[in-house]
């Protein structure tokens, strides 16, 4: 199976290029996610600060993730997700010159921190969109898991490399080496070449708005889904507000703890999507999504437990490997059963609905790290995925799949 992983990057072209830009990204972006978490923990040693940056990253992605997927079918996927990546690289670049000039603030990494999410919000739809007009059905699971494990090795060697950054001179350059990430990126995904299907529309953005949220209920599977998302998306989102918490209150191992503890995390998710890149699941896509819930579920139950450092870096591993096993199964599972003139547009309003209690979870979770122990919220957030992962063993519509 490995061999024939080889084989379809070499055949893969455009997919190749596509590929190229996310890695440089991924990197880039957990450079830059550690740099803003450590800066606002240390700027206020505070939680609730750092939940409040973190509903300023997912909260356009609620409010704008349905208009962005119609958008996605509508316009070429591929200048969508190269513009954006322009318009993110100017913004990170003018941060490094802030931090640099020691300048950069709180109100200002906010507002900062909007607007990327802002294009992000546009740039992930077209992202998972576009890969079925990349590549051959057959070939959508290595495909997604090949994305994801690469983009996953590399965020690693960004955390590290990130820490060390912080480090040395401060998050001046790990904003600079964020921004020329972006820049990279758009290139290679601008020598992407595939056939966009303009989609022809009837109506206003509302009206088809409308019509995007039946389509997707319309779909057993993707309704059935809903829910479940949500609430484990609410329980899950803990993990970044209470990691900074732990590493400078709990573990006092600073900036180099912190990177440690997320390379970890994502350690286990490259893991996950290399196993995923060279096994075939066939027909049991939806029974591998919900055993990657149960590691996480696991993972998290017993980080809360246990309370100790290696406990926590081996576990956020499993909790990472079992995250990416769930993902690509699911997005998989979607980019199958959606046609492309639609896909954009549910997957716009799937990541919106599994992300609309995000950012209350954060604040809620920010504010309740003030007021108890950090590993409780592990404990209870480890509960609560694991019951509904066992719930979701009666969805016969997931488990058939």
């Amino acid at each position: 199976m490995a061999n024939d992983t080889i084989e379809f990057i070499k055949k893969s072209r455009d997919f190749r290029q596509f590929w190229y830009g996310q890695i440089i990204s991924q990197m880039g972006d957990k450079v830059h996610s550690l740099a803003v978490l450590w800066l606002v923990y240390q700027w206020t040693n505070s939680g609730f600060a750092v939940g409040i940056i973190m509903i300023a990253t997912s909260l356009p992605a609620v409010l704008l993730g349905p208009v962005a997927g119609e958008f996605a079918d509508n316009k070429d996927r591929k200048h969508i997700m190269v513009i954006t990546d322009i318009i993110r690289g100017i913004i990170v670049l003018i941060l490094a010159v802030l931090s640099f000039m020691s300048i950069l603030n709180l109100p200002i990494l906010i507002v900062a921190t909007i607007l990327i999410a802002i294009n992000a919000a546009f740039f992930n739809p077209a992202t998972l969109s576009i890969i079925p007009n990349l590549v051959e059905e057959k070939d959508l699971t290595r495909a997604n898991a090949l994305n994801q494990s690469t983009a996953n090795l590399s965020g690693v060697v960004g955390l590290l490399l990130g820490s060390g950054l912080i480090a040395a001179i401060g998050a001046s350059l790990a904003f600079l080496f964020n921004g020329l990430s972006f820049f990279l990126s758009a290139y290679y995904i601008g020598k992407v070449v595939y056939e966009h299907k303009v989609v022809e529309r009837v109506g206003t953005y509302l009206e088809n708005l409308k019509s995007g949220f039946k389509l997707a209920l319309a779909q057993p599977l993707v309704k059935s889904m809903f829910i479940p998302l949500i609430v484990i998306n609410f329980f899950f989102s803990s993990l970044v507000v209470i990691l900074p918490v732990i590493a400078q209150g709990e573990f006092s191992t600073g900036a180099a703890g912190l990177g440690v503890m997320m390379a970890s995390y994502t350690i286990g998710m490259f893991l996950g999507s290399v196993v995923m890149s060279v096994i075939d699941v066939k027909d049991n896509a939806g029974k591998f999504s919900i055993a990657g819930l149960l590691l996480i579920g696991l993972g998290f139950g017993i980080i809360g437990y246990f309370e100790e450092l290696y406990t926590t870096i081996v576990f956020l591993s499993i909790a990472g490997f079992g995250l990416n096993v769930t993902n690509i199964c699911l997005i998989t599972i979607y980019q199958k059963i959606l046609d492309n003139d639609i896909r954009g547009k549910v997957f716009g309003i799937i990541t919106a609905a599994s992300l609309s209690l995000q950012p209350i979870s954060y604040g809620i979770v920010g504010y309740v790290t003030e007021l108890m122990d950090p590993f409780l919220i592990f404990l209870v957030s480890g509960g609560v995925i694991l019951l509904t992962a066992i719930q979701m063993t009666t969805n016969r519509k997931l488990v058939t799949v």
